[in-house]
């Protein structure tokens, strides 16, 4: 699949895959802004999609944040077809390790996958009983 991309800085990166069969491209800061005030570092990917229609990126972070004091503050980003604006990541400041992100680092990671359009039926009972919820496979 090809997907054009647009650079909106000089230190914006295209996005890579670190292995041939990885499932999400990494996505790589080219701008930090620190505010330890509010507990927040705004990543600035700088990079636009154009995803196709009927597609959808989703963003998440690296399994490597447990190096740094970041949690990805919406924990999964959503990027419609349409929106093609540069790319920001907003990650929570969780502890005070010293370990940060710099410009080049590869922060999050991206896939782009098929969204179903989805049709919604009202009914008055799903002819089934409800298996639980939280934490109830296994326990009945």
């Amino acid at each position: 699949m090809e997907i054009k991309i647009k650079l909106y800085s000089e230190n914006a990166k295209v996005p890579t895959y670190a292995n041939e069969h990885d499932g999400c491209f990494d996505l790589y800061a080219a701008e930090l802004i620190h505010d330890p005030a509010n507990g927040i570092v705004e990543a600035k990917i700088d990079v636009g999609f154009d995803i196709p229609e009927g597609y959808v990126g989703l963003i998440f972070q690296r399994s490597s944040v447990y190096k740094t004091p970041h949690l990805l503050r919406n924990c999964v980003g959503v990027i419609d077809h349409g929106f093609t604006a540069p790319i920001t990541c907003k990650f929570l400041y969780v502890t005070n390790s010293p370990e940060q992100y710099n410009v080049g680092d590869r922060v999050a990671q991206m896939m782009i996958i098929p969204r179903p359009k989805i049709e919604f039926t009202v009914v008055e009972d799903f002819g089934k009983e409800s298996r639980g919820g939280w934490g109830s496979t296994g326990n009945g």
